[in-house]
């Protein structure tokens, strides 16, 4: 974290001082296109951790092989790519924030309904939650890319472009990050808590408690 915070700021000093710089300060300092950038970021956060557990959990919860998690997402990929393109379309039929407010809406209701569904639905009991996410992302991705370039000179647009897939990507790493912490911080408290009910010794279990300790664990199995 320090490194890449290091970095950073060396990039930011760079980019100052440069004349052709890769981030120019200039398009950030237009409202309409800053609030797209920072909009696509936590768009890419939410999206991005999502996707993340939701692979997870159809391995460790549902028992799925990773590959045959990629076949079950199947579905989501093809509604959020078939939306976004739909979602360009639309735009010339209704207004650009009634649409952003649509994705939004779709995409909380998905969420808030895997949150609260039993397990023992199992797979089928995720398509349609799932499918609503799928058609919330999809079009806010197109429609935050849509707003954030018409409030550019068209001559700068590919420059702009960049900068959203940038901070979109960007918070997409940081959701991922902090889905895998979350995780991991999950699994050491179940495993913790499993070795508490287990009879072993004192060494034994500090052993245990170790870094790594659960992937070694697998390995033996």
């Amino acid at each position: 974290i320090m490194l890449s915070l290091i970095l950073f700021g060396v990039f930011t000093i760079v980019e100052r001082a440069t004349s052709n710089a890769i981030v120019d300060g200039k398009l950030l300092r237009l409202p309409p296109f800053l609030c797209s950038c920072v909009a696509s970021c936590l768009l890419g956060f939410v999206f991005f951790l999502f996707l993340f557990i939701a692979a997870l959990y159809l391995q460790e919860e549902m028992g799925y092989s990773a590959f045959t998690a990629g076949i079950a997402l199947v579905p989501f990929s093809l509604v959020l790519a078939v939306t976004g393109v739909m979602a360009g379309r639309l735009t010339s039929r209704f207004q650009l924030t009634n649409l952003l407010i649509a994705s939004c809406v779709s995409m909380a209701a998905g969420l808030l309904i895997l949150s609260f569904l039993p397990a023992s639905y199992g797979y089928l009991g995720m398509v349609f939650p799932l499918l609503l996410v799928a058609a919330g992302a999809g079009p806010g991705f197109t429609l935050l890319n849509t707003a954030g370039l018409a409030a550019v000179p068209p001559e700068r647009s590919g420059q702009a472009a960049g900068v959203m897939y940038m901070f979109r990507f960007g918070g997409g790493a940081i959701g991922i990050a902090v889905a895998s912490a979350l995780h991991g911080a999950f699994f050491n408290s179940q495993l913790v808590a499993r070795l508490s009910e287990t009879p072993v010794s004192a060494a034994q279990q500090k052993l245990l408690e170790q870094p790594g300790a659960g992937e070694h664990l697998t390995q033996l199995e």
